[in-house]
């Protein structure tokens, strides 16, 4: 399991910071970036590597995720700040986890969704390649 997440059992203290219905529509409808100048906002490859797919959730994590699809805590500024950046992925990490979402300079930045090898998932703001909301 990653940093800064909850474990499978602790479903009732679970917070997902970015699940609204809307906020997931618009990231979804933000076509990944495939031009080329994105390239350089990759993670290195001794990090992570494209996949195809990101991490299954648990299915505990999926049932609460569900559950708790309003909650609203997008930082706006932040938003505003990483608009421009791209959305990349999803890539697998070292550690098993998969991320999809915006980056900057190979790093996680912006906002973004990782799963874990275990189904423990966090999505929401990033910001220098860590959770941050």
């Amino acid at each position: 399991m990653g940093n800064n997440c909850c474990t499978t059992e602790d479903t009732k203290d679970l917070l997902i910071e970015f699940n609204s219905k809307k906020q997931r529509e618009m990231v979804n409808n933000i076509s990944r970036s495939t031009k080329e100048s994105d390239k350089s906002h990759f993670p290195s490859s001794s990090i992570a590597l494209p996949c195809i797919s990101m991490n299954p959730l648990h299915p505990l994590v999926s049932k609460t995720y569900n559950l708790h699809s309003d909650i609203n805590q997008i930082d706006k500024d932040l938003l505003s700040r990483t608009k421009d950046f791209p959305i990349l992925g999803p890539f697998k990490y070292n550690d098993g986890s998969t991320y999809e979402g915006q980056f900057f300079n190979g790093k996680r930045y912006g906002l973004g969704k990782q799963i874990w090898s275990d189904g423990s998932i966090y999505e929401g703001q990033w910001a220098n390649d860590h959770c941050n909301g």
